[in-house]
């Protein structure tokens, strides 16, 4: 162990001497203890001379960062992870993962935000689920009101309770589409046409208060000598029920 003093008449430092009083002005001099283990001993001149000099720095209260060798570790202070953040890193997790932390991390704010993620997510998903059965509901109620079109005069296993009148519905394609002819695109042009022409008719139908209609007629005729045809459709406007 090495001794070294402070003198606090001249502001020197130097090695105490057995009466501990300053070499240079034989002032009072505080002493400042340095254990030579094996770092020390490791350390360069210029390196035990820093040191020494950042304890007379810190003994005149000019150092900001402590230098004794039994200083307690000063801790930097970390930056809180924000919410977005903390969310955005854990979004990237599967919903196993995600559970995987719920259970055993031993982080509270990433459970919270794990729980939250979940819940978004099954929220989300029902959304779509319903989405999708809306969409299924629409498309069944569709199919079931273009099977409520016949060119017969009655349904079977239904009974007209009363006739609403004459509806009709037209559509006009162009002849060989805009790709060009062939049967296969004209059959597809006309189909759509022929579709969407029964489905006017329908809508008329409702308005009169119907849910049926009977009788339906198609025709087709294209003007002049233009390139397009238009298409047709008309029929009466019933109002169905069932047969007792």
């Amino acid at each position: 162990m090495a001794d070294y003093g402070f003198c606090k008449n001249c502001k020197n430092m130097n090695a105490l001497t057995f009466t501990g009083k300053c070499k240079k002005c034989g002032g009072e001099v505080d002493s400042l203890t340095i254990l030579k283990d094996t770092l020390w001993n490791k350390k360069t001149d210029s390196e035990k001379k820093a040191f020494l000099q950042g304890l007379v720095d810190e003994h005149k209260g000019f150092s900001k960062t402590p230098t004794k060798l039994n200083a307690q570790p000063t801790f930097q202070k970390v930056e809180e992870e924000s919410y977005s953040s903390r969310h955005t890193r854990l979004s990237k997790y599967s919903d196993s993962q995600l559970n995987n932390i719920i259970y055993n991390s031993n982080m509270d704010d990433d459970k919270e935000v794990a729980r939250k993620i979940l819940k978004e997510r099954n929220a989300e998903k029902e959304r779509k689920e319903q989405s999708e059965r809306r969409q299924q509901e629409e498309h069944q109620k569709i199919m079931a009101e273009r099977a409520a079109i016949t060119t017969c005069p009655t349904f079977e296993n239904k009974k007209i309770k009363k006739y609403l009148g004459t509806v009709s519905g037209t559509e006009i394609y162009l002849v060989g589409g805009l790709v060009g002819g062939g049967f296969g695109n004209q059959e597809k042009l006309f189909g759509n046409a022929f579709q969407i022409a029964k489905d006017r008719m329908y809508a008329k139908a409702k308005r009169l208060g119907g849910n049926g209609v009977v009788g339906m007629q198609t025709v087709f005729t294209s003007p002049g000598n233009l390139n397009y045809m238009i298409v047709l459709v008309t029929g009466t406007a019933v109002l169905l029920s069932e047969e007792d």
